[in-house]
């Protein structure tokens, strides 16, 4: 007796194609990201101070649903690395922003040509359309639902 299995409808299943994807992703992203010095959250942070130089603190905290607690750990690491630097806010002395270093914005660079890179490697097998059009389902089926 030959050991095959049958599989019916279980490739067909959205949510668990879509885990697959996800975990297989996920894990040579994080193995990536491990030589870059930070972590995907500190990136993502500092990514987004770039976009909005001198942001509030208690903005960017609200931004990345995070307790302030956690979140000044993340700057405070950001910010031993030399890549951000804290100051007291010109429009409210009690609060603290935030900006970019050089070293960052040098930083930066070099991670978003590598997250390209490694995008592309993900989608090999699609051609630009085909991964324009992944990333414009995955944006609209991670859109929040809205009661009608």
């Amino acid at each position: 007796m030959e050991n095959s299995i049958k599989w019916g409808r279980t490739r067909d299943f959205f949510a668990a194609q879509l885990r697959a994807a996800q975990m297989n992703i996920y894990s040579h992203f994080t193995e990536w990201f491990d030589d870059t010095g930070l972590s995907p959250k500190q990136f993502a942070v500092l990514y987004v101070i770039s976009l909005n130089p001198e942001v509030n603190q208690r903005q960017l905290a609200n931004v990345h649903s995070t307790e302030r607690a956690a979140f000044g750990e993340t700057l405070a690491r950001l910010e031993e690395k030399g890549l951000i630097e804290r100051k007291a806010s010109k429009t409210d002395k009690r609060a603290k922003v935030a900006s970019v270093t050089a070293k960052g914005e040098d930083v930066l660079k070099r991670i978003l040509i590598g997250i390209d890179e490694q995008e592309r490697a993900f989608t090999a097998n699609l051609n630009d359309a085909e991964r324009h059009m992944l990333l414009a389902l995955l944006l609209k089926v991670n859109m929040p639902h809205r009661e009608s």
